[in-house]
């Protein structure tokens, strides 16, 4: 028992300081598994997050496996069963995994709101939810091909939630660019972006400020955080 607690303690010795891995306890839900949502999942597990809830109602296919954490003996399982024993392999911790489509539950038990969906549908139905509540964060992830593009959000900030709603939810399934099949996703973009969630994350829980939106185009190599008019 003494060699378990001792383990558990320097697990995290060497970002303890960075985030003392006590902060990271809360409850955070993420919606969607995919390329973006696995390779988050991973690394925020691996930080130290004991209390995430994964929603999922997909299976893994074989064109998923170069821009996800999936491996190839796990083709045909449901994503969020399959990235939650995943976690399990790396930490020792199953965080509870839905497998079922999000479709407008209740978020209010959770801190930290995370969405990484394939649609503007589920996007719009998450942020209903999650708009002039108390969450400690709201986070929407999106890529396409080498560019990414995050929302950090305070959903209690008129400004953070003007900004959100005017740049973002207009948006339709229809109108987001689409590449070719070649050309829609690879692994360095999907796991660049869930290691920006996982600074944010970091950043909230230690009462550091994030930029209101962060986009990355791989492509060109250029970073370029934005921040709303106002931050209280």
């Amino acid at each position: 028992m003494d060699n378990e607690i001792t383990s558990e303690r320097s697990q995290f010795l060497r970002q303890e300081g960075i985030v003392n891995h006590n902060r990271l306890q809360l409850p955070i839900v993420i919606i969607g598994a995919g390329g973006i949502g696995s390779m988050t999942i991973i690394q925020l597990m691996k930080m130290g997050v004991g209390n995430l809830t994964i929603y999922d109602m997909d299976k893994v296919e074989e064109h998923n496996l170069p821009n996800s954490f999936f491996p190839l003996q796990l083709i045909g399982e449901n994503k969020a069963k399959a990235i939650a024993s995943l976690s399990n392999m790396f930490t020792g911790i199953v965080p509870k995994h839905i497998q079922e489509k999000y479709e407008g539950e209740d978020l209010s038990m959770y801190d930290i709101v995370i969405a990484a969906p394939d649609n503007m549908e589920t996007r719009r139905s998450i942020w209903a939810k999650v708009k002039h509540t108390n969450k400690r964060l709201y986070v929407d992830a999106r890529m396409s091909a080498e560019f990414m593009d995050l929302y950090f959000i305070d959903p209690n900030n008129k400004d953070d939630v003007n900004f959100y709603e005017k740049h973002t939810l207009t948006i339709m399934d229809v109108d987001t660019i689409e590449e070719a099949c070649t050309a829609r996703a690879i692994i360095y973009n999907t796991a660049g972006i869930g290691s920006f969630i996982c600074n944010a994350v970091k950043r909230c829980v230690n009462g550091e400020m994030n930029p209101t939106r962060l986009m990355m185009d791989y492509r060109n190599l250029t970073l370029q955080p934005v921040y709303s008019t106002k931050k209280d």
